[in-house]
């Protein structure tokens, strides 16, 4: 925790800048509430500022997440995280069948709510991702944006266990 505490502002946003997907505004909140006494801390700042957004911002940040075995992971074009976290549950490498019905899936439920269906992969499988994403498809819009912002709190905290792992 020291050297995470004693870092630059820059080099402590450029570190933490997509804990939640393309949202570096995340790392710039968290670097005004160092110093952090442990990793469980950090993971509290971030869920800290997801829950002072307004629903636009929440918006906008679930539509930062990319559709899960969407055109941007057809087209290598994912984040890093998101790569990884994808890959290690074998979404890139459905059968052309799972990957129509998740396709279908996936643009109903953008269709439905105007954002991306998002969940926490590194805690799934594909059967419990096809469940949650079939299930969620029949939720309103209000309790959507609250499921995929609990569920982008999953997978910062991942996120961020894997960072200080690291330092």
């Amino acid at each position: 925790m020291d050297h995470l505490n004693q870092m630059s502002k820059e080099e402590f946003i450029n570190t933490f800048k997509n804990v939640v997907e393309y949202t570096p505004e995340t790392a710039t909140f968290l670097v005004l509430h160092r110093p952090f006494q442990c990793v469980d801390s950090i993971i509290l700042g971030v869920s800290k500022y997801l829950d002072q957004q307004n629903g636009q911002k929440l918006r906008d940040i679930l539509n930062s997440h990319p559709d899960l075995c969407g055109r941007l992971a057809m087209q290598n074009k994912l984040s890093i995280e998101s790569t990884s976290e994808q890959s290690g549950t074998g979404l890139l490498g459905l059968s052309p069948k799972d990957q129509q019905r998740i396709s279908e899936l996936n643009a109903m439920y953008r269709s439905s709510f105007g954002f991306p269906f998002v969940i926490c992969v590194r805690l799934s499988n594909f059967k419990l991702i096809m469940y949650e994403l079939e299930r969620r498809l029949k939720n309103s819009s209000e309790v959507e944006l609250i499921n995929g912002i609990e569920q982008v709190k999953k997978i910062a905290a991942l996120r961020i266990r894997d960072i200080c792992a690291k330092l």
